[in-house]
């Protein structure tokens, strides 16, 4: 972990869907099981980590040429779609105490974005049904912004629209790669543990201000500051 405990004026917080707000990086092992299944091809031990950075459009890509599909990246978005829409609309639930921390947050003036690489027609339903919508001043994704979670241009870009420097701004991510691509550009991170980057926590552990696995305990670290 880093020394500084705490970016000075802090102004904003950015938050992660997948894997950091909700818990549905299994639901995304289950679409791509059923569509490697569908096409008859053994699903890759390194698949999920090769696409966790990437755009849907940069995954379908990735897929098609990698396994030498005949489908478009349209095609592939709309099987995944198909099979995920329910899932993130009525099921996947957010992590503990999520919703106890943006309220916080709203309560302190600091205003609060979404920095995901998901579709806007399955992480709005999932907001929703969460009652997690009301506490966001901005909703972004690297889908329409045309990058992925390798490159701080999202984050970058909520910054600009808040106002903030990056060091003003804390992120927060459950992927080592986009971690890595945040603090790079200066933002400060607190990392958030899921199963699904396991292997990678000693590396998010020391990239990260703090590395939590409960956002209660990320109430009790801000709360000392603000």
């Amino acid at each position: 972990m880093h020394e500084n405990p705490f970016p000075e004026g802090l102004k904003a917080c950015i938050f992660d869907l997948d894997g950091t707000l909700v818990d549905s990086m299994k639901v995304w092992q289950n679409v791509d099981q059923q569509f490697f299944l569908s096409k008859g091809i053994l699903l890759p031990d390194d698949y999920q980590k090769a696409i966790s950075h990437m755009s849907f459009r940069q995954i379908a890509q990735y897929t098609i040429e990698r396994f030498h599909l005949t489908e478009t990246p349209e095609d592939v978005i709309e099987i995944w779609m198909g099979i995920a829409k329910a899932e993130y609309a009525f099921h996947i639930k957010a992590k503990k105490n999520a919703r106890l921390l943006l309220s916080y947050l709203k309560s302190k003036g600091i205003k609060t974005a979404l920095a995901t690489s998901n579709q806007e027609s399955l992480y709005l339903p999932c907001l929703e049904n969460n009652k997690l919508l009301e506490f966001f001043d901005c909703l972004e994704d690297t889908n329409r912004l045309k990058t992925s979670k390798s490159e701080p241009t999202i984050y970058l870009e909520l910054s600009k629209r808040f106002g903030s420097k990056p060091s003003q701004c804390l992120v927060f991510e459950d992927i080592l790669v986009a971690i890595q691509a945040a603090h790079k550009a200066s933002f400060p991170v607190i990392g958030v543990k899921d199963d699904s980057s396991r292997k990678d926590w000693g590396k998010i552990k020391e990239e990260t201000l703090r590395f939590v696995s409960d956002f209660e305990e990320v109430l009790v670290f801000l709360k000392k500051y603000i």
